[in-house]
């Protein structure tokens, strides 16, 4: 897969990964997990034609492997007792 910096959290933003990805693997069919973040449901979204987007279920973060990955640094780092405490 791929990975780029990008300075926003955007449509624009996410159309050049999606290009750049799609670039970099033009011989392959590419599904994408996608939460339902703004950028990545507008209607403005370019998706290459080797890409497709599954979305997950809004409101479904059980299903997000992200959101796993943040509740075990929230329970290393103590993080909501640090939120408790401001």
């Amino acid at each position: 897969m791929g990975s780029l910096v990008l300075p926003y959290a955007n449509t624009d933003c996410m159309n050049i990964f999606l290009q750049e990805v799609a670039d970099r693997f033009p011989e392959d069919y590419i599904v994408m997990v996608m939460d339902p973040a703004a950028w990545h449901t507008s209607k403005t979204l370019k998706v290459p034609e080797n890409i497709e987007i599954f979305p997950l279920l809004p409101y479904s973060p059980e299903h997000n492997p992200t959101e796993h990955i943040w509740n075990e640094v929230k329970r290393i780092t103590g993080w909501d007792w640090i939120m408790s405490m401001l």
